[in-house]
């Protein structure tokens, strides 16, 4: 069971291009691989996967979204937008 405080606070990850259309490129520090999920605002998952490389392929509607990326006991977050797709 994982808890708030399995981790350690939320690191920045640096999500581009924002707004986004097909797919997104990220960057954190010293961020190898690690599983993602990507929410909407209203808290529901819409994609989730196993991040091996610096690049997310996008398949979901406009809108704004939350990143998140847990590596081991390190979790980082971002708000992106999908727009033009």
């Amino acid at each position: 069971v994982l808890t708030s405080t399995s981790f350690q606070d939320a690191e920045e990850l640096s999500v581009f291009p924002n707004p986004a259309t097909t797919e997104i490129n990220i960057t954190a520090d010293n961020l190898i691989s690690g599983n993602y999920s990507i929410y909407d605002l209203s808290g529901k998952l819409v994609e989730q996967g196993i991040l091996n490389s610096q690049r997310i392929p996008l398949n979901i509607p406009n809108g704004t979204y939350i990143l998140t990326v847990i590596e081991e006991n390190r979790k980082f977050s971002s708000k992106f937008i999908v727009a033009g797709s």
